[in-house]
């Protein structure tokens, strides 16, 4: 996973402590707040850059993929095309950069980029191994 940083956001954090972290108190109720968020507004389907912002390979976002919905990650039901075979594969959310996503899709990808790129994905897999 490429791994990037961000500088303290003040209307980032500000957002999602209001819009999607508000009334969470575990990280049951962290996950699954993210989760509606993300699915409130995402909109299927876009194309996206695999691994690097810039240069990584071109995926169609179809969806979320359902089987990963109890896990602490966001995955991604992707058509991945090599030039010789179409497959549908599951991404993390996290190695996706929208190329061609609405605004509000744009948006709350980025807020997740953010907030795991801040460590607290991390956090949490370290303080509540025994929760799930």
């Amino acid at each position: 996973m490429l791994s990037l940083t961000y500088d303290l956001d003040p209307d980032r954090e500000n957002r999602i402590a209001e819009e999607v972290l508000v009334d969470t108190y575990d990280l049951y109720e962290v996950i699954a707040a993210w989760f509606t968020y993300l699915e409130d507004r995402l909109s299927f389907p876009f194309q996206a850059h695999w691994g690097d912002p810039d240069n990584g390979d071109t995926v169609m976002v179809r969806d979320f993929d359902e089987d990963n919905e109890c896990d602490t990650n966001v995955f991604m039901k992707v058509v991945y095309d090599d030039g010789e075979v179409e497959d549908e594969i599951s991404i993390l959310l996290t190695d996706l950069f929208p190329i061609d996503a609405d605004e509000e899709s744009q948006r709350a990808i980025a807020d997740w980029h953010y907030w795991v790129a801040q460590g607290n994905l991390e956090s949490f897999d370290e303080d509540n191994d025994d929760e799930y």
